[in-house]
């Protein structure tokens, strides 16, 4: 009983890591975020900022996604200032390989989604914008991530849009998500 049942494990196992490859990624990128807030002193506009980071890749054709990145996010109210943050994401996506792979490097074309939560490490706000303060950022958000994404051998490039489930800015009642594209180039290994 028990030497069949160590048989049918080893079988279980060595199938199981033929089926679930296994890829660790680095990347940098680029995001533009998109908020939709207008001060007394004017609207606040989302500049290009940028991101680096790691994950790993579980699965075959279906695989799961989870990673933790840094993000480095700049707003400005034209002719008054900068509003600056930086956050920790931790994006735990789902996502599927379009064509069958061989190996965890093979070339690809994905689709991916999945939840992000964010923390704030830091933020800045320049002394003349007095319209907002750190007390109206919130410092944990919630987002929905989607997108699609190429593998080329140890190289991949994704293209994603992050949609605010929570709010970035709230103030007076006002309540404003942040939403924006990213881009992330980087290798697999």
């Amino acid at each position: 009983m028990k030497k069949s049942l160590l048989i049918t494990l080893v079988c279980l196992t060595v199938s199981l890591s033929n089926y679930a490859q296994l890829a660790f990624r680095g990347h940098i990128g680029v995001n533009t975020p998109n908020i939709d807030y207008e001060t007394i002193q004017g609207q606040i506009k989302g500049t290009t900022g940028f991101s680096f980071g790691i994950d790993a890749q579980f699965g075959n054709r279906l695989y799961f996604q989870p990673g933790i990145n840094y993000t480095g996010k700049k707003f400005k109210i034209n002719g008054v200032g900068d509003i600056t943050t930086n956050k920790i994401n931790v994006p735990v996506l789902v996502g599927l390989r379009l064509v069958k792979p061989k190996s965890s490097f093979s070339n690809n074309v994905r689709i991916f989604l999945g939840p992000n939560l964010s923390t704030t490490v830091s933020e800045r706000i320049a002394d003349a914008i007095t319209g907002v303060n750190k007390e109206d950022i919130k410092n944990f958000n919630f987002a929905a991530v989607a997108g699609v994404g190429l593998d080329l051998r140890v190289f991949f490039l994704d293209l994603g849009y992050k949609y605010g489930l929570s709010d970035f800015i709230n103030k007076n009642g006002t309540a404003t998500p942040l939403n924006g594209f990213n881009v992330n180039a980087g290798l697999r290994f």
